[in-house]
């Protein structure tokens, strides 16, 4: 018999009775993350919790007419902004109204050896609370690639240029395709010129966003 009690907020002594032996020891046993909503025409969420690097984060966001699901990874620090969870990329049109945000944990199969070293194999030691969050969005809406097009390179932030690398990626994935093979770096110049063209940077700006966090 496994037992588990836990408080919130913060750590709490877990009992682990097996057969006649118990042991006790501290770890986080609360799922609670703080969710904020930035007002900014970025339209993302940043969610903070206590579970370590490379945790996987199941995020949902729905209403009566939109509903997405994302699988998100936990960065070192967690970093706010490296948290920033977008949603709405591929919606042209403005979406208001009352929406359900859901966080929840991954499925274990998934996880980082050091998330099951702290909440166990199948996540036994975790308490998971509620992790609904309703809220009403009223910004008007722009496309993730008209912000950054938008924006200066310098003032970029991490999820930005993690959009224009995922981009580049999926060109490199096309010509790849096109050609039936792996083709390696030879359409790089290719590539980068489109990029370029397409969120409104220079080659360099683009080399430099690739290159410095691929």
């Amino acid at each position: 018999m496994i037992t588990c009690e836990g408080k919130k907020p913060g750590t709490s002594t877990i009992t682990v009775t097996v057969g006649d032996k118990t042991d006790n020891f501290d770890v986080v046993v609360l799922f609670d993350p703080e969710i904020r909503v930035y007002e900014s025409d970025e339209n993302c969420f940043t969610i903070f919790t206590e579970f370590p690097a490379d945790t996987k984060l199941k995020v949902s966001l729905s209403n009566e007419n939109y509903n997405e699901e994302q699988t998100v990874t936990l960065l070192e620090n967690i970093v706010a902004e490296s948290e920033a969870i977008v949603f709405f990329n591929n919606k042209e049109e403005t979406l208001n109204g009352k929406f359900n945000l859901k966080i929840e944990l991954a499925d274990m199969s998934i996880q980082p050896q050091n998330l099951k070293d702290l909440i166990g194999e199948n996540g036994q030691f975790v308490k998971m609370e509620d992790t609904m969050y309703e809220f009403t969005y009223n910004l008007p809406y722009k496309t993730l690639t008209e912000i950054i097009r938008e924006t200066d390179y310098k003032d970029l932030t991490i999820s930005q240029q993690m959009a224009i690398i995922r981009w580049i990626d999926r060109r490199f994935e096309y010509y790849d395709d096109l050609q039936g093979s792996y083709q390696g770096l030879k359409w790089k110049g290719i590539i980068f010129n489109e990029a370029a063209e397409e969120f409104n940077k220079t080659y360099n700006e683009v080399h430099t966003i690739y290159y410095g966090y691929c």
